[in-house]
């Protein structure tokens, strides 16, 4: 009733590595924990690389938790971003210096993507109202802050807005 999977990562700094798979592993056994203690009565964890290059790892981690008769789950995703050379979690604003207004705007206008990456609108009544923590890297300078499923769409799944490296530059400039 318990799947468990996340990255062993192997670096030339073993320092480093150990830092972060000590991270990785701690989010894994937090979520074991909350399993053992019947915070939920079937659970899965698992994980998706973006990005692996020599500066940075990006994962997301998606969590799914089963209730006792429950037929859905409950969803959340993770998206963490390790830097490389320390082995700290880096914010989003190591990359991108956006408000909530900027993300819902781009949101508005046709950079929000589903999970499988299928552009998807934003419904009318809902709105980017704070700043994500979780995001990946997507290579090329793309930054995605993550939505929770149903926090901008109908979706059953996370939701993304795609900064391309452009838009990036822009919000970085206007937004010192």
């Amino acid at each position: 009733n318990l799947s468990i999977a996340y990255p062993v990562i192997s670096l030339d700094d073993s320092a480093v590595a150990d830092r972060i798979n000590a991270d990785m592993k701690a989010l894994a056994e937090t979520f074991r924990a909350q399993y053992q203690s019947g915070a939920f009565f079937r659970g899965e964890l698992g994980y998706r690389v973006h990005l692996d290059d020599e500066n940075f790892l990006s994962v997301t981690f998606t969590e799914l938790r089963y209730d006792l008769h429950a037929n859905q789950p409950t969803r959340h995703d993770y998206g963490i971003v390790y830097y490389k050379k320390t082995g700290q979690r880096l914010p989003l604003s190591f990359f991108v210096h956006v408000t909530p207004s900027d993300l819902d705007g781009e949101a508005v206008n046709g950079h929000l993507y589903n999970e499988y990456g299928r552009n998807t609108p934003i419904q009318p009544e809902k709105s980017v109202r704070q700043l994500p923590t979780d995001y990946f890297l997507g290579g090329r300078g793309f930054v995605c802050p993550i939505f929770q499923p149903g926090e901008l769409t109908a979706s059953t799944g996370p939701t993304y807005v795609l900064l391309d490296a452009g838009i990036v530059e822009y919000f970085n400039r206007k937004n010192k």
